[in-house]
């Protein structure tokens, strides 16, 4: 298999082994304790020039907005040029609205950004009963923006629509959720254009966090043989040092806090940076959205899960492809042997699952595949997971064509050499990066954490 989650289309991985020294480290070691940070040295290399770097990017707007109870207990509509949400319709009573006729809705918080006068609109499921009960559908014709979050429309339903306007069956942030949905726009013969919508692209950002590994020898020990090489145990130590390295880097990334401080040391007081891993990206995806609970469909961090379902599990999976960069729907799993082995009781024969190896006949990545209604999911046991209490039972969801690690100008990973003093008898030498990690689409990850069982 040439390509690898699409990081690479070389038919020979070889031939791309020693371009950097993660790459190298990787490629020796494809199913060892850095398989994220691996993937990631796969990648071409796109370096930056700042400790705090930037990415900007656009998300694809949804087209439906979610209709809001504002303050007094009312419903989201009212008569047309109304200034407060009083007017005739503001009861606990079913109120009509008649077709050919103005009427205002409220909407979320800068819900109306995404409205332009004579789009189509579709109020989808809004009550028409006192107990919230019975639901009904119908259109209408944008004619105004009045706020971020008020708009007026032109009723285009046919017939008149009974509505059950008060706050009780409104209730924003529940399962009671009803929204209007743009459904195209419909522009009268002659007329002229309206006004165009351009949403600016999001800033986010990271730092970049310095990794030093320092091995040493002295000078008498450099030149012994040890029991198990001739040739000494400075390159031993190396690699020891290297893979230290590389597990440092992949915890980093999974899991770390973007954090900025000044330091004292010997060198003077200068600042110490830490960069934001993807968990961290899920948890502020989460703040944002005010995401607090697992049943919630904006929630990316799934915390003490107990006993999973096969229920459950098939709708995180439709919450992991709701958004992906991947055009085969591909995504790849990191999760401790706990999680992996309940898992395969949760599922218990219902979709097939094949262990298969990613890569060529001289590079193989183990993993086991699992096809569902929403895409395809690669299994990897992470050795950082399964050795983990806190993370054995936990599984980390990711895009990985939206990450990218960024390593700071010429300070990708490198040994430095014969660091230590001039006048002492040993050898000191260090594996040294810095980089930070780039995360594009924080919501087209998942981690789900504490899986104890099978429901």
């Amino acid at each position: 298999m040439a390509t690898l989650l699409g990081l690479t289309q070389s038919n020979d991985l070889a031939s791309h082994a020693s371009l950097s020294a993660r790459r190298k480290v990787f490629y020796a070691f494809p199913n060892g304790s850095a398989p994220m940070t691996g993937l990631l040295s796969m990648a071409d290399t796109d370096s930056t020039d700042k400790a705090e770097f930037g990415w900007y990017h656009k998300r694809d707007e949804s087209m439906r907005i979610v209709l809001e109870s504002p303050s007094g207990g009312d419903g989201p509509f009212y008569p047309e040029g109304a200034t407060t949400y009083g007017g005739s319709i503001t009861n606990t009573t079913n109120v009509t609205l008649v077709d050919g006729t103005k009427y205002r809705a409220v909407v979320e918080a800068n819900g109306t950004n995404k409205l332009r006068v004579n789009h189509v609109v579709l109020f989808k499921d809004i009550p028409i009963g006192g107990a919230a009960t019975t639901y009904a559908d119908f259109y209408g014709v944008v004619t105004e923006i009045v706020t971020t979050s008020l708009f007026e429309f032109t009723l285009t339903n046919g017939a008149n629509q009974t509505v059950f306007n008060h706050g009780d069956a409104w209730t924003e942030g529940t399962s009671d959720d009803r929204g209007v949905s743009i459904v195209g726009s419909a522009n009268p013969e002659g007329s002229a254009s309206t006004t165009g919508l351009w949403n600016t692209p999001e800033l986010e950002t990271n730092y970049t966090q310095i990794f030093k590994t320092p091995f040493s020898s002295t000078g008498t020990s450099l030149q012994e043989g040890m029991i198990w090489s001739d040739t000494g145990h400075y390159k031993d130590k190396a690699w020891e040092a290297m893979r230290a390295h590389a597990k440092e880097l992949e915890m980093a990334a999974l899991f770390g806090k973007k954090t900025k401080s000044q330091v004292a040391h010997t060198g003077g007081t200068t600042y110490q940076r830490t960069m934001n891993g993807v968990l961290s990206f899920l948890r502020e995806w989460d703040t944002a959205k005010s995401a607090t609970l697992n049943t919630d469909s904006n929630k990316r961090v799934i915390n003490a899960q107990g006993t999973l379902s096969y229920t459950q599990f098939e709708d995180y999976m439709g919450r992991l492809f709701t958004v992906t960069n991947d055009k085969n729907f591909e995504k790849i799993c990191f999760c401790g042997s706990n999680f992996l082995q309940t898992l395969n009781r949760v599922i218990d024969s219902k979709v097939d699952i094949r262990t298969t190896m990613l890569g060529d006949e001289k590079f193989k990545f183990r993993v086991a595949e699992i096809t569902t209604m929403h895409g395809t999911v690669y299994f990897h046991t992470h050795p950082l997971f399964t050795s983990n209490a806190d993370f054995n039972d936990s599984a980390l969801f990711v895009d990985i064509n939206n990450l990218k690690l960024r390593p700071l100008n010429n300070r990708d990973t490198q040994v430095q050499e014969n660091i230590q003093a001039n006048d002492v008898d040993y050898r000191k030498d260090q594996y040294m990066t810095e980089i930070g990690l780039e995360n594009i689409l924080p919501e087209s990850h998942l981690f789900i954490g504490g899986v104890t069982g099978a429901a």
